[in-house]
């Protein structure tokens, strides 16, 4: 949240020496010929050092990061800056007009303490830093030339910054809050609506959308359709929390048995698949054979035993994400038919013909 509050000085801040640097340029034109010619230009020497002391601070962030000695070095620029800005009411009056010349000058400051707010709502302390240096040099030099009524003004407009300070920093941080809260939701429903929510496993809606990214890309990925044999008998002699607990075994060996970059999803009951995003020959029939041997050891306490059929299709550039699982699917029931605990191929050529194959699973 410092972080992110300490952000928010820098576009701003950027914006403010821009205008440092132009808008003395301002006053020295609507005072000419009622403050000294010397004054002004000492003054204005003055903000322009300023400008430059706090785009140097701005530009400091890259190599010593948004801390709070980033924060402490950029308030000290502040205070020098107000009180070059503050010191305005000692230019001297050529004129014999004080009060018309100094609130010209008073109007700009009440302009600048606006500007300086926005900019530093990000941070109380450079921006208090500012408000007090400026206002405080304002009003010493007001009483020191006995301009009790223009100090009284100064003093008032103090307080009206820092309470407006206040307030813009409150928002800001409201703001912030707000929009990280809406991140983290966004976040949440994302995950929520890609992921199932028993096995932690991606869910079948995102596991189609990145099989069509593969089919779109060109990308022919292997794909396994993996359905535990004798779920249902788990479930009826043992109950569904018993059911709950070999499905999320059966999860976890799955990914142990897979290689990185292979995605694994679970498409709902005892139904996982499996997209093998790579390799050769030698991996499409590794990978099968070790997920059945993985599967079939003893789950738990109680020493329960599933089995899994595997279905295998290759896919082809001229199929869609649903022939492609469709394929998988009707090779997973043809290992189911031959007693499970096996993998079934059921490939399509260029043409679309169809060829069904098993492969070895190191079954008894």
């Amino acid at each position: 949240m410092a972080e992110q509050l300490l952000r928010a000085v820098i576009p701003l801040g950027r914006l403010n020496v821009v205008a440092l640097v132009v808008a003395p340029l301002t006053i020295v034109y609507l005072a000419r010929g009622r403050l000294s010619d010397a004054g002004l230009q000492l003054w204005v020497l003055a903000i322009w050092c300023g400008a430059a002391a706090q785009g140097l601070a701005i530009l400091s962030r890259r190599w010593s990061g948004l801390t709070a000695r980033w924060e402490r070095r950029y308030a000290a620029v502040e205070v020098g800056l107000g009180a070059a800005l503050g010191g305005g009411l000692a230019i001297p009056v050529e004129s014999g007009e004080p009060l018309t010349a100094h609130l010209i000058l008073l109007s700009f400051l009440v302009m600048t303490t606006s500007a300086a707010v926005v900019a530093f709502a990000g941070s109380r302390l450079i921006g208090t830093a500012f408000l007090c240096s400026q206002w405080g040099t304002f009003l010493a030099i007001a009483l020191a030339q006995g301009r009790v009524d223009i100090g009284m003004v100064g003093l008032v407009v103090f307080g009206a910054g820092v309470a407006y300070l206040q307030l813009t920093h409150h928002f800001l941080v409201q703001s912030i809050v707000a929009q990280v809260r809406t991140v983290e939701l966004s976040e949440e429903l994302r995950i929520l609506a890609t992921t199932d929510s028993l096995t932690g496993l991606l869910n079948r809606r995102a596991v189609m959308e990145i099989l069509e990214l593969c089919l779109a890309a060109g990308a022919c990925p292997t794909v396994l359709f993996v359905d535990l044999d004798g779920f249902k008998g788990v479930n009826d002699r043992h109950g569904h929390a018993a059911g709950d607990e070999v499905i999320v075994e059966s999860a976890r060996r799955l990914r142990s048995a897979l290689r990185d970059g292979d995605v694994l999803g679970r498409l709902g009951g005892d139904e996982f698949v499996v997209l093998l995003t790579g390799g050769g020959d030698n991996d499409e029939r590794e990978l099968p054979r070790r997920i059945t041997e993985r599967l079939a050891e003893p789950m738990g306490n109680q020493g329960l035993t599933v089995t899994a059929s595997v279905g295998l299709a290759v896919a082809s550039e001229f199929e869609s994400a649903d022939q492609v699982l469709g394929r998988a699917d009707l090779a997973m029931y043809a290992a189911k038919s031959l007693g499970g605990n096996t993998v079934a191929a059921l490939r399509s050529d260029a043409e679309g013909a169809r060829r069904l194959g098993v492969m070895p699973s190191g079954r008894s």
